[in-house]
């Protein structure tokens, strides 16, 4: 009984490779669901592609097509022009005074915004493009502070930006400043 039990076992080496190629197997399947969905889509384009030169043809007979330089059009995936960065200066302001790391803010918007990226490499490209733009953009304006990473130039976090504080002397001297206006617009209609 116990000799068979042991003819049973699987050698690791075996197990290892059939583990591997498990993987293999597993990564392989999306990226093929993804290339047969690109390859439908890029079938779609040129027909569509192709309609187009023809009608343009069938239109004016001058008008060269090919010539005409291809525009990379906004997707609109964040609803409305500004959502992303409404909503990123939205979650670092409520986090405020606490910093945001630009790894939560990856997460939430992806979350946030429904997106949903095939590969990671998509994820990579969306970070850097979208994402880190929006923040730099955020950082210019003057809403959002970056903090360096330890060890790295990128920003690993952001701080909101709390408006200047006024003391109670800067409200003394321009509640002065508008006493003096009003009191020279009250001199001037009594003159």
């Amino acid at each position: 009984m116990m000799e068979d039990l042991e003819m049973l076992k699987t050698p690791p080496t075996l197990k290892w490779l059939a583990e591997k190629r498990a993987r293999v197997a597993g990564a392989l399947e999306p990226q093929e669901r993804l290339l047969q969905q690109v390859e439908s889509e890029v079938v779609k384009l040129r027909a569509d592609l192709a309609a187009l030169d023809q009608a343009l043809g069938l239109f004016d007979s001058s008008v060269d097509a090919a010539g005409i330089e291809s525009i990379s059009a906004w997707a609109g995936n964040y609803g409305p022009r500004g959502s992303l960065l409404e909503f990123l200066a939205s979650v670092v302001e409520a986090s405020a005074p606490h910093p945001v790391s630009t790894h939560e803010l990856l997460h939430r918007s992806i979350q946030h915004f429904g997106l949903v990226f095939e590969t990671k490499e998509l994820r990579i490209r969306w970070k850097r493009n979208s994402l880190l733009r929006a923040l730099k953009h955020l950082g210019e304006k003057g809403k959002l502070a970056p903090i360096p990473r330890a060890h790295g130039p990128q920003a690993g976090t952001w701080q909101w930006v709390q408006p200047k504080a006024v003391t109670l002397a800067e409200l003394r001297a321009a509640s002065a400043l508008v006493e003096a206006a009003a009191a020279n617009e009250l001199a001037d209609a009594g003159a």
